[in-house]
């Protein structure tokens, strides 16, 4: 979420160099880009369509293979609704991450244990 939260361009760039490789994707419902150049493009226009919000995540991400899930809280503050919004994330071979995608709470369906014996 640092990435998301951080508005001072230089340093945003440096930070998606850090987390991301070079060939990552970005898809959300509002677009798809590709490369640093084009996620630092789009989160820096989001920062500007959606000022003043801040980026949590509740919980430490779902993580098993090569995906991890995640849930992630926009917010105006501490005293402000929060909503909830779901992820995936794809690591690369290397170091970072590969392809990232917004999804919708609903798209992440709540897993119910196997009934026993099954």
């Amino acid at each position: 979420m640092a990435v998301w939260n951080e508005t001072r361009d230089e340093r945003r760039s440096a930070l998606i160099a850090e987390m991301f490789t070079p060939e990552a994707t970005y898809t959300d419902p509002l677009g798809a880009v590709h490369g640093h150049e084009g996620i630092d493009g789009f989160i820096a226009g989001a920062q500007a369509q959606f000022a003043g919000l801040s980026f949590s995540l509740p919980a430490a991400p779902d993580a098993h293979h090569d995906l991890a899930r995640f849930q992630w809280h926009p917010s105006r503050g501490p005293n402000h609704p929060r909503a909830t919004r779901a992820g995936l994330a794809k690591p690369g071979a290397a170091t970072g991450i590969r392809r990232a995608e917004r999804l919708e709470p609903e798209a992440l369906p709540t897993l119910s244990p196997a009934p026993r014996g099954a």
